[in-house]
């Protein structure tokens, strides 16, 4: 009997470009925008919109790579290959004196202060009693020199740090930057493989524009809690209250903002478990604040409630909070409206790396000031939970670095309407119909996303059913 031509003859073999030619474009996209933000001689206007536009054009082809395309068990050498052209996406931009912000000038500065052994929550940076150490020359460019640091004390520690490492450079903080994100990799990589997800997957932070962009032009503090975060998913895996405790705290001491991961941690452990990771978290905590309290009494909690109260960038409900509302009135309802949707997802989630994304989807949402450096906490979880409204945020935040023309040309830190609607109004079309449809952070446990779904609610939920 004959076989219909269909099933006696076999399917052949998908070629080398049509495998991998996704995952060629985006590494090309990739290497593109590292050399040209590195080694770019053009002017700083046509040097950041090409930056941006490349930016979001690596990220776009890194998605589709690794959702159109996924391998599901790439080799060694495959890995190999993808994160040592992540590490030199890294290295390049280190090169070039072209910066989409002015922060990192702030962590040399805290850096050399306390080097010279004084406390850097004592002083503003235009502090007289500091004349002695403006002596290189991007003393004098530290961003808003009237206010005292608002920097944490691991955050300090790193700072100095980066100082010993390269004084009065930035490549000091750069490097180490890189050693955190390196870790973070290798640690998304193990939980990749213990959740029986692609390790492919990998690449939405390996290849990330957005950490290039934000990590390394010239960088932020964001990057180095990233395998912080990664250790608390591991720790709250094994329900290891003590553990996710010292992960919590010391995120926290490098971002207080971590602390919106509280509720989620508290859901996932119980209230018994949770009175021991709160314990450790306080008594880490007081041990960090205690040195720096006992020397001058100052922190940097003055200067954060200053920011709180009068900065604003790129909100998108508090806005429209202001419009009806006198001004503290309006900032008290959005971060009291934060904390209900940050506490809401602690109970809408299904599991924990859903929560995580839950409460900083509501920082976004709610959020006064949200620079594009607050969503790289947000991509870690986007590794582990695919999620549409996410990737969005993170694949398009960049374009709201814009700003940087009108601050350095122009003198005015207004984002131009279109970077903004560019950015926020796919982020909530994705957000509204993820909520409808259920899917991503929102989805439900018995959906299947290559195990994810099966082996968190096992890890993180089964415990609990089999308890009760």
């Amino acid at each position: 009997m004959l076989l219909p031509r269909s099933l006696s003859t076999p399917t052949p073999p998908a070629s080398f470009l049509a495998r991998h030619g996704l995952t060629l474009l985006a590494g090309f996209l990739l290497a593109s925008l590292a050399l040209f933000a590195g080694f770019s001689a053009f002017s700083y206007e046509i040097w950041l919109w090409t930056v941006l536009l490349l930016a979001v054009a690596a990220g776009l082809a890194v998605v589709a790579a690794v959702f159109l395309r996924p391998l599901e068990r790439p080799g060694r050498t495959w890995l190999v290959l993808a994160l040592a052209l992540g590490l030199g996406a890294r290295l390049a931009p280190t090169s070039t004196r072209n910066m989409t912000s002015t922060d990192a000038l702030r962590y040399v500065w805290d850096g050399k202060v306390l080097a010279h052994g004084i406390n850097p929550y004592a002083h503003a940076p235009d502090s007289h009693a500091l004349d002695h150490l403006r002596t290189d020359p991007i003393d004098h460019l530290v961003n808003a020199p009237q206010v005292r640091t608002p920097y944490p004390p691991l955050a300090e520690a790193v700072f100095l740090g980066a100082y010993a490492l390269t004084p009065g450079r930035l490549l000091g903080y750069q490097l180490l930057n890189l050693l955190a994100e390196i870790s973070a990799w290798f640690l998304l990589l193990g939980l990749l493989g213990r959740l029986g997800l692609p390790r492919s997957r990998i690449l939405l932070l390996a290849w990330a524009p957005l950490l290039v962009v934000e990590g390394y032009l010239p960088g932020h503090t964001e990057v180095l809690a990233l395998p912080l975060l990664c250790l608390l998913v591991a720790a709250m895996l094994e329900r290891r209250p003590v553990a996710a405790g010292l992960s919590l705290a010391a995120a926290c001491l490098i971002k207080p903002l971590a602390l919106v991961f509280l509720p989620a941690v508290a859901r996932e452990l119980g209230w018994r478990r949770t009175g021991v990771l709160l314990a450790v978290l306080a008594a880490t905590l007081a041990a960090a604040y205690a040195p720096f309290l006992l020397w001058g009494g100052h922190s940097h909690w003055g200067p954060m409630a200053l920011m709180a109260e009068k900065w604003s960038f790129n909100g998108t409900v508090a806005p429209l909070l202001g419009v009806v509302l006198p001004d503290y009135a309006a900032r008290i309802a959005a971060f009291g409206g934060m904390l209900a949707l940050v506490v809401a997802g602690a109970f809408l989630g299904r599991d924990f790396v859903s929560r995580c994304l839950l409460a900083l989807t509501a920082v976004v949402v709610m959020s006064p000031v949200l620079f594009s450096w607050y969503v790289i906490w947000i991509v870690p979880f986007v590794v582990l939970r695919p999620d549409p409204a996410a990737l969005a945020l993170a694949l398009l935040v960049p374009l709201t670095d814009i700003v940087a023309v009108n601050v350095y040309l122009h003198h005015t830190f207004d984002p131009p309407l279109w970077s903004t609607l560019a950015v926020f109004v796919p982020f909530y079309a994705l957000l509204a119909a993820g909520w409808a449809r259920k899917w991503g952070m929102f989805a439900r446990p018995l959906a299947s996303d290559h195990g994810m779904e099966d082996s968190t609610t096992a890890s993180f939920g089964g415990e609990r059913e089999r308890r009760s």
